[in-house]
This record gives C-alpha cells, sequence and structure tokens, in this order.
C-alpha cells in the first residue's frame, strides 16, 4: 500500500488574490514556476500554497506519462470556482548500486527532483523521504505538503477543501 503523507507548515492562511492565484504545474530549475505564473529566480520568494512531492524512480516513466495524461494535467478547482494553487514535483534518489565518490547535489531539472544523497531503492525509502523534506523546507515555501507515489492518484480539489483553504 503507498504512503501518502501530509505536512502543514506553520504559516498563516493562503491569501486568495487574482495576482496570488497559481496554476497547477511543476516546479522547475533555477527556482522558476512553469507556465503562466511569475517566475521569481527564487521559489522561496514565491508562496506555494500546496506542494505535491510524488515519489518515483527513473524506471517508472509509465507511470508518470499515465499520471500526465490524467490528473496532473487536470484543471482543478475549489468551490468557488477558483483553480487550486498548487504544483508538484517528482521525487527521483540516485540509482541504487550507483556509489559515487563525491555526493551529487540535489537537482531539480523540469518536473523532477533528483536526490543525490539518498539511493532509490526499498530500504532508502525513509531516508528518500527525509531528503525530501529537507530540501522542500529549504527550496520552496509552501504552506501544505503532500507526499504521494506514482502509483497513487490525489484528487486536488478536494484537498484543497479538506485544508479549508
Amino acid at each position: 500500500m503507498p504512503l501518502t503523507l501530509l505536512l502543514l507548515a506553520s504559516a498563516p492562511a493562503y491569501a486568495r488574490s487574482p495576482r496570488a492565484a497559481l496554476r497547477p504545474y511543476h516546479l522547475l530549475g533555477n527556482g522558476t514556476l512553469h507556465h503562466g505564473s511569475p517566475r521569481p529566480q527564487d521559489t522561496r520568494a514565491h508562496r506555494v500554497p500546496l506542494l505535491v512531492l510524488i515519489f518515483s524512480t527513473e524506471a517508472n516513466g509509465a507511470r508518470r506519462q499515465e499520471q500526465h495524461r490524467t490528473w496532473l494535467n487536470h484543471d482543478w478547482r475549489d468551490a468557488a470556482g477558483e483553480p487550486v494553487p498548487w504544483r508538484y514535483a517528482y521525487v527521483i534518489g540516485r540509482r541504487g548500486g550507483a556509489a559515487a565518490a563525491t555526493v551529487p547535489p540535489d537537482e531539480l531539472v523540469g518536473d523532477r527532483l533528483h536526490l543525490g544523497r539518498v539511493e532509490d531503492t526499498y530500504l532508502g525509502l525513509v531516508h528518500k523521504t527525509l531528503e525530501a523534506l529537507r530540501w522542500a523546507a529549504a527550496s520552496v515555501s509552501f504552506e501544505a505538503l503532500l507526499k504521494t507515489d506514482d502509483d497513487s492518484i490525489a484528487h486536488v480539489s478536494r484537498l484543497w477543501a479538506w485544508l479549508g483553504a
């Protein structure tokens, strides 16, 4: 059974305004946000009300394609018809057995966050989770974080309503 984790940051509630509305796309490298949103140089400078981290592996490309075809590209709306302000990133660890002489840095490329410190194995899941949370806390200004897997579907509108946003 996949593990789904929801964390709430201790931050003020998201202020709704047309300027602050975000479209539901992935975070890009160099701190930019994908599609129609402002493109700050630092993701911490732009608040992401709901951040979804989707755990995957390099081998699960078909699962990622299916998610892109379905729920990741859905136009999620709240009860008032406004777009739900959320972002996502796939979290991928280092290939198992690929020992590095030096630890590669964490790198956000497209919609994939590559964690250099952890090996992508079943036994490394706890470390992968902790490193993903460390990266999120250090790199993105968010209010709520959902950790899920690439074999799961999140109903973003219901989650947003449940959070009381």
